[in-house]
């Protein structure tokens, strides 16, 4: 099992997947590892799960995970579980509820997967404070999705984007032109941009490339990279005499951040350059 932990450290231990976060818990395996999942502290806990092939999900809730996708009906069906539970694995019965309610009613909005379920969910009412913890949930697990490239609302082009996001400004201007996420395929404005740094300063981005695959933090690699699903979650892209890897998985919003970064780092680069010639 892998374990993740952003907060604190990692571990492999077999080939369940773990990622945690400071309000959160989040489990990817297969329908055949769960014998093995029986074994984690997490077996026994409530949780929101989400069934999985390639172009259908199914999500519950319950409060015995494992003891839930043993016994399954539909479990035949899919072949990969993620799952979700809080940092201490308790999550009250209206809270799950409502969490079930609000991810159908989005994925069916949103997914490029067929939703399975036969019905909405249950709507229930439940205490303020309750809501805002449940909505932070499904926040914190939007951001472990988006980060890891789990492939669960678009494809390894389009990650996830926040419903919220379509109000703000998602442009960024680099030697007198505009690279505008809401104008065209995102995707292509992105590596547009790149194209651009690269030839503003092309040894900026070859000193950033990684012997291995890309990943959210280092986009740019020398491998190709896979989503957990088994789609491919980079861009090969030629860059000069250079054939890279670039790190598709993002969300409009951490496009956007990844070009400012790019810019100001780029900056950075050149007045450091500038500086050690001077000396």
């Amino acid at each position: 099992m892998k374990v993740i932990d952003i907060t604190e450290s990692s571990s492999i231990k077999s080939n369940i997947e773990i990622i945690k976060k400071s309000d959160i818990q989040v489990a990817m395996l297969d329908v055949n590892d769960l014998d093995q999942f029986k074994e984690t502290d997490l077996c026994n806990k409530n949780a929101i799960y989400l069934l999985l092939n390639e172009s259908e999900i199914y999500i519950g809730q319950t409060d015995r995970i494992y003891e839930r996708l043993k016994n399954h009906s539909r479990l035949s069906s899919f072949n990969r579980v993620t799952l979700f539970t809080s940092r201490d694995g308790v999550i009250e019965k209206g809270m799950l509820n409502y969490i079930e309610f609000k991810l159908i009613k989005k994925y069916r909005k949103n997914a490029d997967k067929k939703v399975e379920n036969d019905n909405k969910g249950q709507e229930t009412s439940i205490l303020f404070e309750n809501k805002i913890k449940a909505d932070n949930l499904i926040k914190s697990f939007d951001e472990i999705v988006d980060m890891f490239s789990i492939d669960l609302l678009k494809n390894e082009m389009e990650a996830l984007e926040d419903e919220s996001e379509s109000a703000e400004d998602f442009t960024i201007q680099f030697e007198g032109q505009k690279f505008d996420l809401d104008k065209g395929k995102q995707i292509d404005v992105f590596l547009g941009f790149i194209d651009k740094i690269f030839e503003k300063n092309s040894q900026f981005i070859l000193d950033q490339i990684r012997e291995d695959a890309p990943s959210f933090s280092d986009i740019f690699g020398k491998k190709e990279r896979f989503s957990r699903g088994g789609y491919k979650s980079s861009i090969k892209r030629r860059l000069g005499e250079h054939e890279i890897h670039i790190w598709s998985g993002l969300s409009k919003k951490n496009k956007l951040l990844k070009m400012e970064k790019l810019k100001t780092e780029l900056e950075e680069y050149e007045r450091k350059m500038c500086n050690e010639s001077v000396n």
